[in-house]
């Protein structure tokens, strides 16, 4: 334990374990203490659970769309499903629930809603978002309703799948309706088994990216979109081929949010990098320092704090303006001290001139006293020094 950590508040005491346990009994509404948390604690498990208690959506959306830790990313993006699922189910505004449904990504929720919904419209909304066959399964055996359960039976291509709806399905007509799109199936006669595994593969591939993209996990995703491509080419489908779309589509999101997270990651570390040469200044202040913070404003500005989500930028804004004030009180110290170094090499010159008069006129009267009176104003002025030392020799 340090020394420290008997005066310090729990959250920032030395022991992860016990800014963990500190984390986890703040209230929620304590948003700018657990965001400075979720930036700054160096230990992970402390952000995550600091992202975890936050409430704030525009804060947990940066927190999401940032580059960096990837579980502090997955706790903010499950922390802001949870915050839209329950927003959705205490609302009864149908414009308000869709609006909210448009920022819902993860199948798994949206599957719930869609399962446990009581309005028509949003369960259909949802349904429409999901593209696991499964899950549209789970839905049709949820009392989906008609309109619902119809779309989902027209999504559907693998037999395996129609023949679960077909079987399992709440609604009589959506049974009925999968079970004649199996015998049309049937009756149409199967693609060659070669043709359709082929379909399948890349079925599979456009789902690998769909799934990364709905996953977050940014750390595989150049090498992973690079295999699929790969593989894509070597199945080698028309480019007409009705998944072609599908597939450069999700290709195209992956490359663009890739590219935006290098651009953050880049900008990020020239930031820093600021932070840290202006942090320099201020602990080493002097008058080419002025200078040289100029020069490093006008570099952060180039490097553009705003292509960086809110909380980020604002953090490390924060910390260039905090070391640029200290560099500045730092330098008016400096200035009041020279400018007190003045007046007192003045005022000493002055008695060194007083002392010397009253050595030329030692047996006047009284010249003890004035001596005495002489050295206790010498006291009180005099500050050693490089520029004083000759005065001292002189009075």
């Amino acid at each position: 334990m340090a020394i420290f950590d008997f005066i310090k508040p729990k959250w920032k005491h030395s022991d992860p374990r016990v800014r963990l346990q500190a984390v986890r009994e703040m209230e929620p509404d304590s948003t700018e203490r657990l965001q400075k948390i979720a930036i700054t604690d160096l230990d992970m498990r402390v952000r995550v659970e600091a992202v975890q208690k936050i409430t704030d959506e525009h804060l947990l959306t940066d927190f999401a769309a940032s580059t960096g830790d990837s579980p502090v990313i997955e706790a903010a993006r499950n922390q802001l499903n949870a915050l839209y699922q329950e927003s959705l189910f205490r609302v009864t505004d149908s414009n308000t629930r869709k609006q909210i449904l448009k920022k819902l990504e993860d199948e798994e929720i949206l599957t719930v809603i869609a399962e446990e919904i009581d309005d028509p419209d949003i369960r259909m909304a949802a349904a429409d978002k999901i593209r696991a066959p499964e899950r549209l399964c789970r839905i049709a055996e949820s009392h989906c309703g008609l309109k619902t359960g119809l779309s989902i039976v027209a999504r559907l291509d693998d037999p395996e799948h129609l023949k679960r709806v077909a079987r399992n399905a709440t609604n009589k007509k959506v049974r009925k309706q999968a079970e004649e799109k199996l015998a049309e199936t049937a009756t149409a006669g199967h693609l060659p088994e070669v043709e359709a595994r082929k379909e399948a593969e890349l079925t599979g591939l456009c789902r690998t990216l769909e799934d990364l993209e709905n996953t977050w996990n940014w750390a595989v995703a150049e090498d992973l979109l690079e295999q699929t491509a790969a593989d894509w080419r070597t199945l080698n489908p028309e480019e007409d081929h009705p998944l072609s779309d599908r597939f450069q589509a999700a290709r195209k999101r992956i490359q663009d949010r890739l590219e935006r997270l290098e651009r953050e990651k880049q900008t990020r570390e020239t930031l820093q990098s600021l932070c840290e040469a202006a942090e320099g200044l201020a602990d080493s202040p002097s008058r080419e320092a002025l200078s040289q913070m100029a020069d490093l404003e006008a570099r952060w500005k180039k490097a553009d704090p705003t292509t960086l989500p809110d909380s980020a930028a604002k953090t490390l804004e924060d910390r260039f303006r905090k070391a640029r004030k200290s560099l500045d009180t730092h330098l008016e110290i400096m200035e009041e001290q020279a400018a007190a170094r003045r007046r007192a090499k003045t005022g000493l010159e002055a008695l060194c001139r007083e002392a010397e008069a009253l050595t030329a006129d030692s047996d006047g009267a009284d010249s003890n006293g004035r001596w005495s009176s002489l050295q206790d104003r010498w006291k009180t002025l005099y500050v050693e020094d490089p520029e004083t030392a000759p005065l001292l020799a002189r009075f």
